[in-house]
């Protein structure tokens, strides 16, 4: 299934949700600067794939560490029914209803 995963995900209004992020960069008073960015689907499901979860074992992790390399980056990627079964359960586990219900429509419908 091709997945488009570029896509910026919207609170209940239609707006971008956004987060912050420290930089390596520091101000002129040494302190890192903040940048905010807007939350896309490619994230989501990286930083959902790495949380720990005491039931995995070894090969499971490799598993969801290998796939978290494969989008994290990605915009548009080709994904196995079984891989996009593992991004709806890790992200079910690790986010609030407003991201999971986005993100599992995304990534059930496709491109």
């Amino acid at each position: 299934m091709n997945v488009k995963l570029n896509h910026v995900l919207n609170d209940l209004e239609g707006s971008p949700l956004k987060q912050q992020r420290k930089t390596k960069e520091k101000d002129e008073s040494e302190k890192p600067i903040i940048v905010e960015e807007e939350i896309v689907l490619n994230k989501i499901c990286s930083n959902a794939l790495m949380q720990p979860d005491q039931k995995d074992d070894g090969a499971k992790k490799v598993e969801k560490y290998l796939l978290a390399q494969k989008v994290h980056n990605a915009d548009e990627i080709e994904l196995s029914v079984e891989e996009v079964a593992l991004l709806k359960e890790c992200i079910a586990i690790g986010y609030a209803p407003l991201v999971v219900g986005q993100a599992w429509c995304l990534l059930e419908k496709g491109v």
